[in-house]
């Protein structure tokens, strides 16, 4: 009987263990023992204490393990169900934050007080050898993993020397920061943004435009340089879901074109993103951030309740941290590499959530989309992205290019107007080259789909043809495109 007793820990641990199955790799394996040793503790302590208040050992393992899995999971659960209203850009979300602990707690209080003491006991066995069968194939799960992983990055570590690799090739820096309206819209227009940029030598291209409203089909565009149109074929509805054009973001004529020229390349994003990237993990040497100091909270994605224990930010909520993604791409940068890089990031922001003010104060959890808060958000990323340009540039070699550039224009609620208006398509762009005079060859006005095609001739001596200028226009939800001709400069 005795050895039944260890099922309340070796339930709670499969969660952990499934997560850490999810990214080995991406999470060293000290902190995946520590987080091991650490619940580990928190379960026996947990069970003890409700023995000593209940006098039933039994139930109180039962209660505290049933309470404790179902709770990492409800949490997670949360999570997916908040993502999802901040997706929507709803602002007046239902307050059911916390709601799944007093429902766990009622649920399981009903099920163990009219328990007999003779059904405890079979769960208790069941429980244990479910749990003990279930953490084997985990267990297996892991070990298969990490051996793979090991086994690809002795491979990646031997180098590929086939390519010749022409010294001069540029370093080039591509920068997404999403939703990010440059300087059209003159009640979000930051003049100190503007003057720090052209202060580093960045060419700003004022009227530059994205062809598509919503950042699947703007940036799969872009990376494709080409219409979505002439990429895809729509649903029988006529409709290009995100689903279906997302896969040409994953598998873009960009990336593969550095590739073939022989360029390493490096991609840091959100882990939402990052995961359509999933099958070219190995090849892009792909990148999400890892932050020493909160690894163990961000491999177990919850809890409200931890953040206490661990000093985490309110605003990991939704796993992402925006200033860690720059840190994880700078490191990237210090890299010394024979090959040149093609070295790219794409941040969630200014797209909401808002999470602080322009002066780096934490806005009301309740207020995350409320849109009014774009302008201060965005003057504090255009402020931590000075910074960060100059960290960037004091890493580089002399002919690197960067280009900063945001996918789309400022986020308004989703309604036909906002849409379609200028200040949807009107976004960020900022070229650097120690070659001005080639930015000037660059087209003040061009749209996002010929912005490839103006770096690849300009820079690489191509010959791409530069397509004519059009603007296309969708509705959240409906993904049918429409032509627009309101865009103006």
């Amino acid at each position: 009987m005795h050895l039944y007793c260890l099922y309340p820990i070796l339930l709670c641990l499969i969660p952990i263990h499934s997560l850490y199955a999810q990214n080995v790799g991406e999470i060293h394996y000290r902190d995946y023992l520590k987080t091991l040793v650490l619940f580990s503790l928190i379960i026996s302590i947990g069970c003890y204490s409700l023995f000593v208040i209940t006098g039933n050992m039994l139930k109180s393992e039962l209660f505290f393990c049933l309470f404790f899995f179902v709770f990492l999971y409800a949490h997670y659960a949360f999570i997916l169900m908040y993502s999802e209203y901040q997706r929507k850009q709803r602002t007046n979300k239902i307050k059911f934050y916390l709601l799944h602990i007093p429902i766990i707690l009622l649920f399981i209080t009903l099920i163990i007080k009219f328990l007999p003491m003779q059904f405890v006991i079979i769960v208790t066995k069941i429980l244990f050898w479910m749990c003990a069968v279930l953490n084997l194939f985990v267990l297996m799960d892991i070990y298969n993993k990490l051996k793979l992983y090991l086994l690809k990055k002795e491979k990646s570590n031997d180098g590929d020397f086939s390519k010749l690799y022409q010294s001069n090739l540029p370093n080039v820096y591509h920068i997404i920061v999403d939703a990010h309206c440059g300087f059209y819209d003159k009640e979000c227009c930051d003049e100190v943004f503007r003057n720090g940029l052209l202060d580093k030598g960045f060419h700003i291209y004022d009227n530059a435009k994205c062809n598509y409203n919503f950042t699947h089909l703007s940036v799969s565009s872009l990376l494709n340089m080409d219409y979505i149109q002439n990429l895809i074929e729509p649903t029988i509805n006529q409709k290009y879901l995100p689903n279906n054009t997302y896969s040409l973001y994953a598998n873009n004529l960009v990336f593969q074109k550095f590739l073939n020229k022989g360029y390493k390349l490096n991609i840091v994003m959100n882990k939402n993103l990052i995961s359509l990237f999933e099958d070219q993990k190995d090849l892009l040497n792909l990148n999400t951030f890892k932050k020493k100091k909160n690894s163990l909270i961000h491999l177990l994605m919850f809890s409200s309740i931890f953040h206490y224990l661990f000093g985490t930010k309110k605003n990991d909520d939704l796993n992402i941290d925006v200033l860690n993604l720059f840190e994880q791409f700078l490191t990237n940068t210090k890299k010394k590499n024979i090959a040149p890089t093609f070295n790219y990031i794409h941040v969630l922001a200014p797209h909401p959530p808002y999470f602080v003010d322009e002066n780096g104060k934490q806005n009301p959890f309740d207020r995350y989309s409320d849109h009014s808060l774009y302008n201060g958000y965005q003057k504090y990323i255009n402020n931590y992205l000075l910074n960060f340009l100059d960290d960037l540039k004091n890493n580089i070699e002399l002919n690197s290019i960067i280009i900063l550039q945001g996918d789309h224009g400022r986020e308004k609620p989703c309604n036909a107007a906002s849409l379609a208006s200028n200040e949807r398509y009107h976004s960020l762009l900022a070229i650097y080259s120690p070659n001005r005079e080639k930015c000037n060859l660059i087209k003040k006005d061009l749209s996002f789909v010929n912005l490839y095609r103006y770096i690849f001739n300009t820079f690489f001596d191509e010959t791409y043809e530069i397509l004519e200028d059009e603007y296309f226009k969708t509705n959240f939800g409906e993904w049918g495109l429409t032509k627009t001709l309101g865009v103006k400069d």
